[in-house]
């Protein structure tokens, strides 16, 4: 292939639309077959669609010809894009007719490579489109015409239709001669997505096709999101087989079904399970994982300029934490700039999908991942905050302090006896689901001393601590989290408690009283700073007989 596919199994809940495709590419010879969008938000997944389906038709028929291409804005004058246009079409031409894996497999050959390959294979229609292309090489206009015609011709000499798939379709506004865009150029695609020998399905930024006059009038296939139950499988191949269940509904909400964001996380995750995972995985990407570049890319190839860039970031954050639609004029008394310069950097951002605009106002994009970009990109270029507190923040917003059924989270701030607020909300919790007064009161030894130690140690300017209680069948779970220094080591995952205590022997790190009063203690690194979760279990025999060592029964 001349790129690369998902395997089949990755490639989770687009079988139907794969198979729609597929069935509406092969009637195009006995039915008239209009060009289409394929529409839908970024990350969807329609590149992988098309791909998917040009491999389908390259090798399970013989009766349409697939092309792909995907606009490169590296070859946007027109000679560049007339020679990328014509060399791809005739390599994948030539390379379907003969099912040739090994010449599909290469990169693109040169013209005279192709002309000598069509020499070999006797196709008369190859040669003679080479030979008109070169004899107007000179005129680019002229060159462009030729190599966009060149499906067409072929369809009429071999009397095999072309399905011709064409990505990131908005890059062909940009189009030039002499280095100046020239947005007339797109509708020398006219001929070609109005043939019915050339049917087309076209993909890219919606937002930006739609403007493009040669698509006026084309007919929309959606492709819409994934489904819960997709997602969450998609999640689980990805992530080591962790579970579904492991990525909690608030992330999955959040997410959206975009398959671009799933694969990021389950990518970040790694195989761990639980909640907490899910949503540090979540956080690093957007920090500076695969989702941060891909928005941070488009942010910068929309506003190349590094001086209006700030500006431009201001002004996205503006619309997003509005709550409202705002018109370039409010934006610009806002921040002191004009209209003029508010209008562009809109534009720019509605281009790079990071605000949405009709009718002269601006709103949010209707996608939580691109609004907790900005914000985070925000926080970190515009505030200067530390990628801890962003994660924190991240949390805070996503994960308030409220119970959902057997799990609570809790916000504590350093102050006087802080630590007994927790103990406090632990006993409540505790008489709320019927746990043993005895095993609480174990757990809540444990809690204080682990409370202290973040309170005492935390390196953030709020000294702010986040408390987890989780109870499950015979099981108690409470995470304490920090933004203090890092304790754990790389190599082993166990705590650097052992210098501590001798910094500090009159209390240390509490270590020995919490493996005292719980059956395990972990430490755990994370992007907010460190983490000591403390469990445990009872109604066991295990549990039994921990519980009378510790009361001396």
């Amino acid at each position: 292939m001349p790129f690369r596919i998902l395997p089949e199994e990755e490639f989770i809940g687009r079988g139907d639309d794969l198979l729609r495709l597929y069935r509406r590419a092969l009637t195009s010879d006995e039915t008239f077959v209009r060009s289409a969008l394929l529409s839908g938000p970024r990350g969807v997944g329609k590149t992988e669609l098309l791909k998917q389906l040009f491999n389908r038709l390259f090798w399970k028929q013989d009766s349409v010809a697939p092309f792909y291409f995907s606009v490169n804005p590296a070859f946007l004058s027109a000679a560049d894009f007339a020679r990328d246009f014509l060399v791809q079409f005739l390599h994948q031409r030539l390379a379907f007719e003969s099912k040739d894996r090994g010449l599909i497999t290469l990169s693109a050959p040169s013209l005279n490579e192709l002309a000598q390959r069509s020499e070999e294979r006797n196709d008369s229609w190859a040669r003679e489109t080479i030979e008109r292309f070169r004899g107007r090489s000179s005129d680019p206009l002229d060159a462009l015409c030729i190599a966009l015609a060149a499906p067409h011709h072929a369809a009429l000499a071999t009397g095999k239709p072309a399905a011709v798939f064409i990505d990131e379709f908005q890059n062909v506004r940009l189009l030039h001669r002499n280095g100046n865009a020239d947005p007339s150029l797109s509708s020398l695609l006219e001929p070609l997505l109005t043939s019915r020998k050339t049917p087309c399905l076209i993909a890219g930024h919606d937002a930006e096709i739609v403007e493009i006059p040669v698509t006026a009038g084309i007919a929309r296939l959606e492709v819409a999101p994934l489904s819960r139950a997709n997602a969450s499988a998609l999640v689980a191949s990805l992530s080591g087989g962790s579970g579904a269940g492991d990525a909690p509904d608030q992330l999955h909400e959040r997410l959206n079904g975009i398959p671009l964001y799933l694969r990021c996380v389950a990518a970040a995750v790694q195989g761990q399970t639980g909640e907490r995972n899910f949503w540090e995985a979540y956080a690093r990407e957007l920090l500076d994982g695969a989702l941060s570049l891909y928005w941070s890319s488009l942010f910068k190839r929309h506003v190349p300029a590094l001086n209006a860039r700030s500006t431009a970031l201001a002004v996205a954050y503006e619309v997003c934490r509005a709550g409202e639609a705002l018109t370039p004029a409010k934006i610009a008394s806002a921040h002191s700039i004009s209209e003029e310069q508010t209008a562009m950097l809109l534009q720019a951002l509605h281009a790079a999908g990071l605000v949405q605009g009709e009718y002269g106002v601006y709103r949010p994009p209707d996608d939580g991942v691109r609004v907790d970009f900005i914000r985070a990109l925000h926080s970190t270029s515009l505030l200067g905050k530390h990628p801890r507190e962003v994660a924190a923040d991240l949390f805070g917003a996503r994960r308030t302090a409220v119970a959902r059924g057997a799990a609570v989270e809790l916000s504590l701030s350093k102050s006087r006896d802080a630590e007994l607020v927790a103990a406090q909300c632990l006993a409540q919790i505790g008489r709320n689901l019927g746990v043993n007064e005895e095993i609480i009161g174990q757990l809540q030894i444990a809690l204080i001393e682990a409370c202290i130690n973040a309170l005492e140690h935390g390196d953030s300017e709020d000294r702010q601590v986040l408390i987890r209680f989780d109870h499950s069948d015979g099981r108690f779970e409470i995470a304490v989290e920090s933004s203090g220094r890092e304790f754990v080591s790389h190599e082993t995952g166990a705590p650097f408690y052992k210098e501590r205590m001798r910094e500090d022997a009159s209390r240390g790190w509490g270590l020995k009283l919490m493996q005292k009063f719980t059956d395990e203690v972990r430490f755990e690194r994370t992007p907010r700073g460190t983490r000591v979760v403390l469990v445990k279990r009872f109604g066991t025999a295990e549990a039994v007989q921990k519980e009378g060592a510790v009361n001396g029964k």
